[in-house]
Order: structure tokens, then C-alpha cells, then sequence
């Protein structure tokens, strides 16, 4: 995973980094659900970590983020 804040602190008085290999800036992987898995598992991951990966048969096809859940529950709330 690549993310924005770990970019900008890596980018702080560096000039050069966008030279570097994306490997250099990169944090852990984010946590997976599948497709077919409740919302409410989903969110369970979002605890820990800014996104999750979504799952189709084991191929990524989408990251969820918390905002996602937050519109999602939103809805359901109208």
C-alpha cells in the first residue's frame, strides 16, 4: 500500500524521490473481504487500516474505504 501521508513524509526535503522505487514508500497490505461477505466485516477491517481491498474470487476488483461504509450507512438511514 502507498498512501499519501507516507509519501509526503518520504517526500520532506527530498527532491530526488521521485527516483526511488514505489517499494521505498510502501507501508503493509491492506486487509481483504470478499465480495460476498457482510458490510459489517468490512468495517470490522476499516478499524485498523484506512481501506480494504475487495475480493472476487480472489481477484481485486475494488478498495472500500471508511467514507464508502459511512454513505452506505447513511443510506440505509433515509
Amino acid at each position: 500500500t502507498v498512501s499519501d501521508h507516507l509519501l509526503l513524509d518520504a517526500a520532506v526535503g527530498r527532491t530526488d524521490i521521485m527516483d526511488d522505487p514505489v517499494s521505498t514508500v510502501m507501508d503493509k497490505p491492506l486487509p481483504t473481504v470478499g465480495t460476498g461477505e457482510p458490510v459489517e466485516d468490512a468495517a470490522a477491517a476499516l478499524a485498523a487500516a484506512p481501506a480494504v481491498l475487495v475480493l472476487d474470487g480472489g481477484h481485486p476488483v475494488g478498495i472500500l474505504t471508511r467514507a464508502d461504509v459511512l454513505d452506505h450507512l447513511a443510506g440505509r438511514a433515509r
